[in-house]
């Protein structure tokens, strides 16, 4: 038996304009939401492009009325940061880190300031790093009630009381004083030392006129240096403050390369001596030296004998000399028998003698005649008595 085909409708013009209707509703609902969506979204839009920002710039009042350049405020995150900034260091009171902890307490909320709810908590979180020395009293100070000296919730009266009693006083008329003399000069500092120095000086000092600091800066400099940087081509040569500063530290950085490699390989090609234009001064006379006599009687030294072989041989035979031993109980001098080496009479041979004993008998020899001079003054001399003597009592 055959299976029966499945039932189908029969497509009537009705059913296929039925089908069109519906598309065409549930295209226009898509369309509708999609529109919607889009509404919400420009809405969203223009209300963050509007809102105020969570942490507006505000100028430190020590730096208010200094300059007419407007300040450029921190690029402020609008969304919660992510970044995780370096937490000031801890500030004992001195007055020299006094700058430094407000710069990082800055820095800390220019990029993490939507971690603060207000400006308390911010004062708050600037006296928890104040644990040490004159800060901790001030931080004690603040925490009392009675005894605080500006607001805990404001962040400008903090940094005035902080300015006041962390920071350097007078800055700027202490600058002006020191580009007036000659203390910030280069001295023995290298290039980098004295163009950060001159930097820091000019920020104290807050002056604008670039003629008057290049002056400065170049009275400043050693003056081999500053020849140097003033003589470059003209291509290179600074005409800006800023430009001094870079130029005189590659000028710096350049002879000293150039004095490690002549010291490292010696100089390529020796200089000659320079000639002097001045002729050189004549040379004193001196009186010719001569030698002083000798006055040493050479006749009284008696002539030693010259002693003979003690062994007939050839005059080549060397070696049968020099093994010949003298015979026991003869003089070690001479080899003769009857008398020691001591009392021999060829004990003047200075064939016979050392170096020390030839100089020690020369100087006897020399000494002889002044001590048989003086014996004889003896001699001659008359003895006295003790009754040859006046008595100077009688």
């Amino acid at each position: 038996m055959a299976e029966s085909a499945p039932h189908q409708t029969p497509l009537t013009l009705e059913s296929l304009a039925r089908f069109v209707e519906d598309s065409s509703q549930s295209t226009e609902t898509r369309l509708a939401s999609v529109d919607a969506s889009l509404a919400e979204i420009r809405e969203l839009l223009a209300t963050l492009t509007t809102a105020t920002p969570p942490y507006a710039y505000q100028t430190p009042p020590h730096l208010a009325g200094r300059s007419t350049a407007s300040p450029v405020p921190p690029t402020i995150p609008q969304t919660p940061s992510r970044v995780k900034p370096a937490n000031p260091r801890p500030f004992n009171g001195l007055r020299e880190h006094g700058r430094s902890f407000l710069n990082s307490c800055t820095i800390y909320f220019a990029l993490a300031g939507d971690q603060f709810a207000n400006e308390n908590a911010r004062v708050l979180w600037a006296l928890s790093f104040m644990n040490e020395g004159r800060a901790a009293l001030f931080a004690k100070r603040a925490m009392t009630p009675g005894f605080a000296e500006f607001s805990l919730h404001s962040w400008t009266d903090f940094e005035d009381a902080f300015t006041r009693d962390f920071c350097e006083q007078h800055e700027e008329e202490h600058a002006q004083l020191a580009l007036e003399g000659t203390a910030y000069h280069q001295a023995r500092q290298s290039a980098e030392d004295y163009v950060d120095a001159f930097r820091d000086l000019v920020l104290k000092l807050r002056y604008r006129d670039e003629r008057v600091l290049i002056m400065k800066f170049r009275c400043g400099l050693l003056p081999s240096l500053e020849q140097q940087v003033a003589n470059l081509p003209a291509e290179s040569r600074p005409t800006s403050l800023a430009a001094w500063y870079h130029r005189t530290v590659e000028v710096e950085r350049n002879r000293q390369t150039n004095q490690l490699f002549r010291s490292a390989h010696g100089p390529l090609h020796p200089t000659p001596p320079a000639q002097s234009s001045n002729p050189a001064p004549p040379a004193p006379n001196r009186t010719p030296w001569t030698p002083r006599p000798n006055t040493v009687n050479v006749s009284a030294v008696p002539t030693p004998t010259p002693r003979a072989a003690p062994f007939p041989g050839t005059p080549m035979d060397i070696d049968r000399t020099r093994s010949a031993r003298p015979t026991p109980g003869n003089c070690y001098q001479c080899g003769e028998p009857g008398h020691m080496s001591k009392s021999c009479p060829r004990a003047f041979d200075i064939r016979h003698m050392s170096v020390a004993e030839i100089q020690e008998q020369l100087d006897h020899l020399q000494l002889e005649p002044a001590e048989t001079e003086v014996s004889e003054m003896l001699e001659e001399e008359p003895e006295r008595h003790p009754e040859d003597f006046p008595n100077r009592y009688e």
